[in-house]
């Protein structure tokens, strides 16, 4: 009988120095094995049923994503009371922040920690119920019912503003009696003296806009100027809605104009050029309606 020595590894101890080659073989403990799925695939299974397993670890660093292979994979936070599944990016120049969260809770919620960002899109081609989308067309966000498509903020889901919903609410502002802009009573007046001094109108909904007045007042010169602004719900900003709006030297109405129609909740007349008559620019009343 003649023995070979060869080089092995001590089934207790020792230290491997090459390269462990199994092959086709599975790697196995005691209710578990690694299987080679395919050439760029490992798996754990259950040795008794062949199963899939769970792999714990402390933290995963992936270079491409994380790929669900089932029809309903899922990413779950731990199953206890008030678990939380966070999400962060880079604060840039700084360290990761909280983006979002999946809080556990008596009613579970997703939290969006930081200011979320919708992207414009065109209209889903197979909608469903509960579709919720920034429009990049109409620039409005939107949503489906159960069978409808609505507008969340835009001129079809405003009320046309008539005289009384205009003049509901007092006017405010830093010019001289805001409130007389719109109160009813063409006999009284606001009055700005300074650039950028304005009287505001909320309507305390949304409103749809495009035909505008004012009353002048005898003690202009007409050389003095008005704008006005609406609320824009997109931006968060006011912006110009009618401009170079001259002083009326008579007291009367000015003709009824039509613009552009517009949605908004809150209108401002803005002093642009002070008139050189008394009291500068001289407002007896604006009308704003549909």
């Amino acid at each position: 009988m003649r023995i070979v020595k060869a080089n092995f590894l001590a089934l207790t101890g020792g230290t491997l120095t090459g390269d462990l080659s199994i092959g086709s073989h599975k790697l196995k403990t005691t209710t578990l094995y690694l299987h080679e799925k395919d050439t760029s695939t490992l798996s754990i299974h259950k040795i008794s049923d062949n199963s899939i397993q769970r792999l714990y670890a402390d933290r995963f660093l992936f270079v491409t994503g994380i790929y669900g292979e089932g029809s309903s994979s899922n990413i779950s936070a731990q199953n206890v009371d008030a678990s939380a599944l966070i999400g962060r990016a880079r604060d840039t120049g700084n360290d990761l922040v909280e983006t979002d969260r999946r809080q556990g809770a008596a009613d579970p919620y997703f939290q969006a920690t930081l200011p979320m960002v919708l992207n414009p899109s065109a209209e889903p081609g197979a909608l469903v119920e509960g579709h919720f989308w920034y429009d990049a067309t109409d620039d409005v966000l939107k949503y489906r019912d159960s069978a409808t498509v609505h507008t969340l903020l835009g001129s079809n889901t405003a009320s046309n503003l008539d005289a009384a919903g205009y003049r509901a609410f007092a006017a405010i502002g830093d010019c001289l009696n805001p409130e007389r802009i719109n109160d009813n009573n063409i006999a009284t007046s606001a009055e700005f003296d300074t650039i950028g001094e304005y009287a505001e109108v909320a309507f305390g909904r949304l409103v749809n806009i495009k035909r505008w007045r004012i009353h002048g007042n005898v003690s202009s010169n007409g050389d003095g100027r008005f704008k006005i602004q609406k609320w824009d719900l997109v931006t968060g900003a006011w912006v110009d809605w009618v401009t170079g709006i001259p002083t009326r030297t008579t007291n009367d109405w000015s003709t009824l104009s039509t613009e552009t129609e517009v949605y908004t909740t809150a209108i401002r007349l803005v002093c642009t050029t002070v008139d050189g008559g008394t009291g500068g620019d001289v407002c007896n009343e604006l009308e704003v309606i549909y």
